[in-house]
């Protein structure tokens, strides 16, 4: 196998422990994978692992085509929120700046907004689906949790899909034993994060990383901007946790 976006074993294929680890390519933290034989790593502190992967095609000199610069910049562009998440370096944007000419996208903008428009349709999709289509599991000491990221373009669509993850979120939790799980709830077109919660003494941990729950019910807590999970999230549940 070639570990692509993710080195955490939770986060792998199911048989993961008995596969032969070829690669580790990523732009996270090095997560839990134990490789006995020597194998190629190369992890960078960017937005995307698109740009980890556009620094490969760099120092070994392949021109980057078309679709394949199209494809990148999606990539990009959904991880750092079209370019203003923290997580932005240097090398992200050299990458943004010289395949945007080659992608032929006229309005990045416009590709942006219609990219976020029908990742928060979700349609057809149960309300699990929805959860686990951007969810990670992380081992925090002896706890497992879960982090999901489910998008919204309204407060309308805000509060409907709050209420359906909230729903959802306890099924999760039973069904995969977890201590906690935590959903991402981001308004892209408005640019705020509802931080959800489910687990004893899930409520504890979320206000101690981020800050008391908004409403009288404490099902969620709400923070300006689109937060980002391995860089916001993560760092902070982690400590309130130790």
């Amino acid at each position: 196998l070639i570990l692509t976006d993710h080195s955490e074993i939770s986060q792998a294929v199911s048989g993961v422990e008995f596969a032969h680890i070829l690669q580790i390519i990523d732009h996270h933290g090095l997560g839990n994978i134990s490789v006995s034989t020597p194998y190629f790593c190369k992890t960078m502190p960017v937005g995307s692992t698109c740009t980890v992967i556009y620094s490969s095609y760099k120092e070994y000199n392949v021109a980057i085509p078309q679709q394949m610069a199209i494809l990148m910049l999606a990539a990009l562009l959904s991880d750092t929120n079209n370019m203003t998440s923290s997580t932005v370096s240097a090398l992200d944007r050299k990458m943004y700046e010289e395949l945007l000419p080659v992608s032929g996208i006229s309005n990045i903008d416009a590709f942006y907004q219609e990219m976020s428009y029908s990742a928060a349709s979700y349609s057809g999709l149960a309300d699990m689906e929805i959860l686990k289509s951007d969810y990670k599991e992380y081992s925090l000491g002896e706890m497992a949790i879960g982090i999901g990221v489910v998008n919204t373009q309204s407060e309308n669509a805000q509060v409907k899909m709050r209420e359906r993850m909230l729903n959802t979120m306890p099924l999760l939790l039973e069904r995969d034993k977890l201590a906690m799980v935590f959903v991402m709830l981001e308004n892209t077109k408005d640019g705020y994060t509802d931080i959800l919660f489910s687990g004893e003494r899930a409520l504890e941990v979320a206000a101690k990383a981020f800050g008391a729950p908004v409403d009288s019910t404490f099902s969620y807590i709400r923070k300006d901007g689109l937060l980002s999970r391995k860089k916001d999230v993560v760092p902070a549940l982690t400590g309130a946790i130790e």
